[in-house]
């Protein structure tokens, strides 16, 4: 019985470019009517494509893959030091015990009238260790340890003033898939005593933001992933960040083999800084602060609109270059995550179509970082198609040369199979750039014929897929 071979060939609706022109030999004294088509290469691992002068990746034991230079090259930015315990710039706390609630809205409630509380305490409270542990315990006792699950993604995202967090956070979230909004802390702080400290460009006590912070977590609507839009700021912070990301791969392992796995998956932890200049910084905070004063004018001129915010920091040089100062501080505080987590900056100087272009470089797909553990070692093992697509080109012109010598008889007898029976079909369809070719040509009797035309048509620039039937 003859081989029946059916092969589906796609063809270019646009005429070929010159790079195709020159590797099939179509030039100045070319056909204008032959069929060549336009390769297609399939990328799934993201990491050629890596924004390399910006970026560094860890592995989760901490050792670094590449280099990360401290500052953005070409961009000076002013360090000023951290304040220390219940200096400038912080507020000290302590947590009272929380009488028993009877539901997690209960619970909520307390913890935000706990922490709203501690802004007005003075006893100190600023090791890590001692902020995580209250928050945590009042979060266990009232919840329940099974339902502190917490978002499997968090994006903690810091920018220089000036850097334009709300237009490219869109960015980010379409990226990442999270349709959750961002936590904003400034929104989260809304005690009067807080809002009078934010006023004078200070900080609130960590334990304060702390708990408000997780409480918001522990909300439904984060749990497939959020942003983080402020946190960390101070070393305290810092610390927290890191033994929350311990305890959620506890809890990942204690409730692996219960009912409640599926709330516990392996959690992705990113920090991502917008990076601007401090002079590209000042310029930018005046300019908005001339916008938002013209706006507000127009508001109340005509009553029609709603006014919007006026920093004082957006109408003075110096305080603009403070904001910047505090911005460099809480960026020299968040490098030491470097080598815990997924580092991005993000150079946003640029028109708003480069910064997208930027985040889209970070944020690609990497299952190293985002499958679980047993998950991805369970695949590795399988090259991905940017491996296999490699070297290609190079294996498709060895075996091409192979069958030119080892099988001189066979290759010359396809060669007019495909300009006798194939190319008339193909050429036939052009226009509708995909056609069908079926043959019972008794030269796919022998195995070797198949490869040899998928290899040549691929030369050609078709993409082809061979469909053989006894």
């Amino acid at each position: 019985m003859r081989s029946v071979a059916g092969l589906s060939v796609l063809l270019p609706v646009l005429r070929p470019n010159k790079a195709q022109q020159n590797r099939t030999g179509l030039g100045k004294g070319g056909s204008s009517d032959r069929i060549i088509s336009r390769r297609r290469a399939t990328f799934l691992n993201s990491n050629e494509s890596i924004f390399l002068q910006r970026r560094q990746y860890c592995t989760p034991d901490g050792s670094a893959a590449r280099p990360m230079p401290d500052r953005v090259s070409g961009h000076p930015t002013t360090t000023i030091s951290s304040s220390p315990p219940g200096g400038p710039g912080s507020v000290a706390a302590s947590v009272a015990a929380v009488p028993p609630a009877t539901t997690a809205e209960d619970a909520a409630l307390r913890l935000r009238k706990q922490a709203n509380e501690s802004a007005q305490d003075d006893s100190p409270l600023q090791e890590p260790e001692l902020i995580f542990k209250k928050v945590w315990d009042t979060l266990q006792e009232k919840l329940g340890r099974e339902n502190c699950n917490f978002p499997k993604e968090i994006i903690f995202l810091m920018g220089a003033p000036g850097a334009g967090k709300g237009t490219n956070t869109p960015f980010i979230l379409r990226e990442r898939g999270i349709t959750a909004p961002p936590i904003v802390m400034s929104d989260l702080l809304t005690s009067p005593e807080a809002e009078e400290i934010k006023r004078k460009a200070g900080l609130v006590s960590d334990f304060v933001v702390v708990a408000l912070l997780f409480e918001k977590l522990l909300e439904p609507i984060y749990q497939n992933g959020v942003i983080v839009d402020g946190f960390p700021r101070t070393p305290a912070q810092v610390g927290v960040i890191k033994l929350l990301h311990d305890q959620m791969k506890l809890l990942r392992k204690e409730f692996a083999e219960t009912e409640h796995s599926h709330k516990f998956r392996r959690p992705v932890f990113r920090v991502t800084v917008l990076y601007v200049d401090e002079q590209l910084s000042v310029e930018r905070q005046l300019a908005r602060g001339l916008l938002v004063r013209h706006h507000n004018e127009e508001v109340r001129r005509t009553g029609w609109g709603k006014l919007m915010e006026e920093r004082s920091t957006d109408f003075q040089p110096e305080a603009a270059r403070q904001r910047y100062s505090i911005f460099a501080n809480h960026y020299d505080t968040l490098k030491t995550l470097q080598k815990l987590f997924q580092f991005n900056i993000i150079p946003a100087g640029g028109t708003i179509s480069d910064v997208e272009k930027a985040i889209k470089r970070e944020f690609a797909y990497q299952s190293q970082y985002e499958l679980g553990e047993e998950t991805f070692d369970a695949i590795q093992k399988l090259p991905t198609a940017s491996e296999i697509t490699a070297h290609s080109r190079q294996r498709l012109i060895r075996r091409l040369d192979t069958y030119s010598v080892k099988n001189p008889v066979i290759f010359a007898g396809v060669i007019r199979v495909l300009n006798d029976e194939f190319y008339p079909i193909i050429s036939a369809h052009s226009l509708s750039g995909e056609c069908v070719v079926r043959s019972v040509n008794k030269i796919f009797n022998d195995p070797i014929s198949i490869p040899m035309v998928l290899d040549i048509l691929s030369e050609r620039g078709f993409y082809v897929v061979a469909d053989v039937k006894k």
